[in-house]
């Protein structure tokens, strides 16, 4: 999340920075709402560009109120550090690529034609080191910085995904696209909201991490 020019305590507006993907938690959680309730008069500005590398800079320069990141280990060591939720993998495929009775695991989701996301992204990375772990890696044939793009790949049929089901219910229906839950290994990325550790915190810092607290408890 972020501020305004002016900074996180100066000015009325705030301004969030989700990183890429995790903006459709917060209308969905109805985050945003509460936000613009207390204090009165406060607007908010949702930036969804920003890498994460990029968020946790502009956090420590007072750019941005907070940002909301698949929060590493070395990014909290200044920064206060707020676990949101926990991301669910699944495989999305068009309609006949896997039979009704299929049951998609990680090894059989790998195999199939996938667009995944970007690996110069954050979202990516954290999936490539988790599989990574477990001994697989997966070899997209496609790759892309939109969901939107992912989206309609799968759609043709022709293409399978691999995304957080957390990014697709704020989408609502999808038709034709079918959602598989993926298990064995479970890869369980921790999604985190973080703000400046500074005493004292800026009074918008401050109201974020109330609210988040309050919807995130």
């Amino acid at each position: 999340m972020a501020p305004g020019s002016g900074g996180a305590a100066r000015g009325p507006e705030r301004k969030v920075a989700p990183g890429r993907r995790a903006g459709g938690q917060l209308h969905r959680r109805g985050t945003d709402r509460s936000l613009c309730r207390e204090p009165p008069g406060v607007s908010i500005q949702v930036q969804t560009s920003l890498h994460s590398s990029h968020i946790i800079e502009q956090v420590r320069g007072f750019e941005l109120d907070a940002g909301i990141i698949y929060a590493a280990p070395e990014d909290a060591q200044d920064l206060v550090v707020l676990p949101l939720y926990t991301e669910e993998h699944v495989l999305i495929t068009g309609p006949g690529m896997l039979t009704e009775a299929a049951v998609a695991g990680w090894r059989q989701a790998l195999d199939l034609p996938l667009c995944l996301l970007d690996s110069r992204m954050r979202g990516r990375q954290v999936l490539d080191a988790a599989l990574e772990r477990h001994g697989m890696s997966a070899s997209p044939r496609i790759e892309t910085d939109s969901v939107v793009s992912l989206l309609s790949h799968v759609a043709t049929g022709q293409w399978a995904s691999i995304v957080p089901r957390q990014w697709l219910a704020p989408l609502g229906p999808l038709p034709g696209i079918r959602m598989i839950a993926l298990s064995e290994p479970e890869l369980s990325p921790q999604i985190s909201l973080v703000l400046t550790a500074s005493e004292p915190m800026p009074l918008m810092s401050r109201a974020l991490l109330r609210t988040a607290r309050e919807v995130y408890p």
